[in-house]
């Protein structure tokens, strides 16, 4: 197959018919992202004529048809994502200002709850006058209504159920007080609300602005106008909070890694000067070992003379020639003993050889001897007791 030549406007016109349904190779079909849009890539290659080379490439080689099918593919993408990054903030927005309305809601419903249970307490007190009970009576049964309507749901809640109790909303505002019975109790609760909510705010700014709570140079009103931007006072401090926040999380991973780095670089520098010791030292090593035990063993032949010297030193000061010749008067003195009793050993052994060829009659005779003697050392003792008795 040839490559097309490039015929000017009516080529550019008709620039779809370079980009065949297959390669020339044979390969897999475009896709539809680049065949089905030919007219409007048409429009855009004649809009853009820089573009015309690459139109032309792209119907012959595959590689630039593939580049143009995967920018098509991440337009695609991108434009999602913004289209889907735009529906989830208006969503936000939404959702804000639901969140906001409901806020609100609970924030009036509290009120009139507690202004309620003040007015129940001043009557409970008999504190409270004829208007005080009249405006609590009617709010009572105002929000009693109220609420009952709410728990009704709406008209499209109900369309295929019947309703709470045979009850309609038309059944529940018959209960409701007469017209100048509210307008008196609306008159006297915005009053209330607007009391009761200019104080919280104005607790809100001296919280936030202690040191204006003492002064008396700002009217109300202004503090009360300061007091409703305050959000914006919480809101750029919650944003220098987390400004913060993420400031001292980069210090602390800036922190790590110099700490990790400083930690690697004092090992490879431990590594390198435990290698020359280990290089330098190798060389010396078998002469400083020679040296070391030549003087290991001259220090140990030092300490066994001095320690045989120190025992011939405690020695002579224990024996003295005095006592030296005493103990040898004392050894002969020993030795003739010990040569006399041995005699005596002797004797009385060859004697009690003798006795013992006698045979029982000896042992018989021994042991009647023994019982005579033991007789008679038992009545010498008994003589000697009756003479120190009768003495």
């Amino acid at each position: 197959m040839e490559r097309p030549a490039a015929q000017g406007s009516s080529s550019r016109a008709r620039w779809p018919g370079l980009l065949p349904r297959r390669h020339r190779d044979g390969g897999q079909a475009l896709a539809p992202e680049l065949t089905g849009t030919a007219p409007r890539a048409a429009a855009s290659g004649a809009d853009f004529p820089e573009l015309e080379p690459l139109l032309l490439l792209a119907g012959t080689e595959p590689e630039v048809s593939r580049l143009l099918l995967d920018v098509s593919r991440a337009a695609g993408s991108l434009a999602r994502r913004v289209a889907l990054g735009r529906s989830v903030q208006e969503a936000e927005k939404e959702m804000n200002s639901h969140k906001v309305a409901w806020l609100k809601g609970k924030v009036l419903y509290d009120e009139i709850q507690d202004i309620l249970r003040d007015l129940k307490m001043r009557i409970g007190n008999n504190v409270a006058t004829s208007e005080d009970k009249c405006f609590f009576q009617t709010l009572e049964q105002c929000l009693f209504v109220t609420e009952s309507i709410g728990l009704l749901g709406t008209d499209s809640d109900r369309e295929d159920k019947p309703p709470l109790l045979r009850l309609h909303r038309d059944d529940l505002r018959q209960l409701l007080p007469n017209a100048q019975e509210q307008n008196k109790m609306k008159d006297r609760l915005a009053q209330e609300l607007e009391q009761k909510l200019n104080q919280k705010c104005l607790s809100l700014y001296y919280y936030f602005s202690p040191e204006k709570a003492q002064g008396d140079a700002e009217s109300d009103a202004l503090r009360l106008a300061k007091a409703c931007r305050l959000h914006e006072l919480v809101r750029a401090e919650q944003q220098a909070v987390q400004g913060g926040a993420a400031r001292l999380c980069e210090l602390r991973i800036a922190h790590d890694t110099h700490v990790s780095t400083h930690l690697k670089t004092l090992q490879a520098s431990t590594a390198v000067l435990e290698k020359m010791l280990q290089d330098h030292r190798l060389s010396r090593q078998a002469e400083s070992d020679a040296v070391k035990v030549a003087y290991l063993q001259a220090k140990h032949k030092t300490m066994c003379l001095k320690l045989r010297l120190e025992e011939l030193n405690i020695l002579c000061d224990t024996y003295t020639p005095d006592k030296v010749q005493a103990h040898k008067i004392i050894k002969r003195e020993l030795e003739v003993a010990m040569a006399t009793q041995k005699k005596e050993q002797a004797r009385v052994s060859g004697e009690l050889a003798a006795y013992g060829t006698l045979g029982p009659d000896f042992e018989r005779l021994v042991q009647e001897y023994t019982q005579l003697r033991d007789a008679i050392d038992n009545k010498k003792w008994a003589l000697r007791e009756f003479r120190k008795n009768a003495a």
